[in-house]
Order: structure tokens, then C-alpha cells, then sequence
């Protein structure tokens, strides 16, 4: 009887523990899916700016991009938020809004601009918003066309018109690749904002040589990717492929000649093989038809 009472008490301890599960499972599902923006910039050389936001939403413990939804772009200009206009997340989640001016952008007493990105959500994902704050920056880079190959750049911010160095950024030189970026060196700036680097000699480039690379701030939070692009005759140049023709001293034969014995060749396969029916048939019919 006690052991009766145990198992009954264990069942119905179990069944408590499955439903008060599937209700946390339900109610996990009901209203719209968590959603995720990160914001940040990119700075050119020239001074154009584009900020990037990706969106993601959850949907059990992992995050998926945010595709086809709209997010609307803002700044602090003149004491007041703005909006800057707005653009649609592609298939990895990204939106992107290009600036090319900052004047009348409020600026902190640190020298940050502000931006954010709105997202008004839908049925299926939560709305959700995000700011950013970033300073004027920009990349200095200087080449030698010598044997070495040598790559010094600089990055400095750019307060009230006037270019400071930063010390301790990584910045990385890279090769545009078809999926992504290959990076062929990195370091940390020293207390002049500098780094140097030797550009390889065996990367393949064009016809002639030209080969096409950026250099770019690492994980520079208080500037977003800086970045300035570069084009050098630095590459090995691309094989030019020549076709010689189909000549008798050429390991390609010519056509005609190709086209000659392969005719031959079946005409002769043929006759073997006309000559095998025949004897085939011969032979059977001598086996129905005995003398």
C-alpha cells in the first residue's frame, strides 16, 4: 500500500512538472519575437560617413537576421532629434544610411555626435531602438613604391578642426576578397597614432599589377570602421593565357586531322563488328538448320 501511495505521489509530481513546462513553453510563444539593433558608423577619408544598424530577432536561444524591415535613422541637430531619413535591413539584417555632412550636429562636452536608429516592430517582432555615440576621425596612409613595400598609417580624431593622434587602435590592412576581407597584417598604434606594415609580394592582382586594398580601424568603438582605400601596382600580374593554333608540331592536333582518323576509326570498328553479327548468325542459323 505505501509503495502504491509513493508511485501515485511521483506520478502526479512529474505531471505537475510537464504542464508547468508546456505552459512556460506556450507562453514564451505568445506576443512577438525579442528583438536585437546594434549601431555603429563608418568613416571614409574623404569624410563621408554611413551608419549601420543590424537588426536581429530571437526565436529560442539563438538570434536570427532581421530581413525587410524598415529602420528609421536620427540625429541631435540644433537641440533637437531629427530624423535623417530611412532604409531596409538586407538578408543578413544590415541597414545601412549614408551622411555627408555633419554641420549643425550637436556635439557633447566629450566631443561625441549621437545617433539612433527607431524600429517600430510588427505583429511578429517587438519594436525596438538604439544610440550611438562617435567622434570625427580619419586614416592617413602613406605608401613606398619601393621594393619594400612599406605602409605607415595614422589615424586621428578630428576635434574643433584640429587632428589629434590616437593611441592604442588596431588597425589592419586587408584585400577585398568575393565573401570577405583578407587580412594580411594588424597592430596597435603607438602614442604618435601610428602603425607600419610590409605589404606581401605574393598576392595575385590584375593584368597589370593592380591590386586593391583598404586599411581599417579594429574594434574602435569611440570611431566606428575607419577606413581608407588604396589602389597599388603591388600584385603579381595575371597570367595572359595565349591559344596557340592546332598545328602537326603542336600536342593538339588539327581539327581536320582529328576529325579524319575518328571516321576511320569507326568505319573500321564497324566492319568488326559486321563481321562478328555475321558469323553470330551464321552459327545460329546452322544449329536450327542441320544439314
Amino acid at each position: 500500500m505505501k509503495l502504491s501511495i509513493n508511485i501515485s505521489r511521483l506520478t502526479l509530481i512529474v505531471a505537475l512538472l510537464l504542464s508547468m513546462t508546456s505552459a512556460e513553453h506556450i507562453s514564451a510563444q505568445e506576443g512577438p519575437l525579442t528583438t536585437r539593433i546594434d549601431l555603429t558608423c563608418e568613416q571614409t577619408f574623404s569624410g563621408d560617413i554611413t551608419l549601420i544598424a543590424q537588426g536581429r530577432y530571437k526565436e529560442g536561444r539563438s538570434y536570427s537576421p532581421l530581413t525587410s524591415q524598415e529602420f528609421e535613422f536620427y540625429a541631435y541637430i540644433k537641440g533637437e532629434e531629427q530624423i535623417l531619413g530611412s532604409s531596409s535591413t538586407d538578408n543578413e539584417g544590415f541597414a545601412r544610411f549614408d551622411i555627408k555632412s555633419l554641420e549643425g550636429w550637436d556635439l557633447d562636452e566629450d566631443f561625441y555626435y549621437t545617433i539612433g536608429v527607431n524600429y517600430e516592430g510588427t505583429d511578429q517582432y517587438e519594436d525596438n531602438f538604439e544610440e550611438y555615440n562617435f567622434k570625427r576621425a580619419k586614416l592617413k596612409v602613406e605608401t613606398d613604391d619601393s621594393e619594400d613595400k612599406n605602409i605607415e598609417i595614422q589615424i586621428v580624431e578630428i576635434i574643433d578642426g584640429e587632428e589629434l593622434p590616437v593611441e592604442d587602435i588596431e588597425i589592419a590592412v586587408a584585400v577585398p576578397m568575393m565573401f570577405s576581407d583578407l587580412i594580411i597584417g594588424s597592430d596597435y598604434t603607438d602614442e604618435d597614432g601610428m602603425v607600419s606594415m610590409i605589404f606581401p609580394n605574393d598576392l595575385p592582382g590584375g593584368e597589370n599589377g593592380n591590386i586593391s586594398f583598404i586599411a581599417k580601424t579594429i574594434d574602435a568603438d569611440d570611431y566606428g570602421v575607419v577606413t581608407q582605400s588604396l589602389n597599388k601596382v603591388w600584385g603579381i600580374p595575371k597570367a595572359t593565357v595565349i591559344e596557340e593554333s592546332r598545328s602537326l608540331w603542336t600536342p593538339d592536333a588539327p581539327l581536320w586531322m582529328v576529325a579524319t582518323f575518328s571516321i576511320l576509326m569507326l568505319v573500321v570498328w564497324g566492319h568488326f563488328i559486321y563481321i562478328i553479327y555475321t558469323l553470330v548468325k551464321v552459327k545460329n542459323d546452322v544449329k536450327l538448320n542441320p544439314a
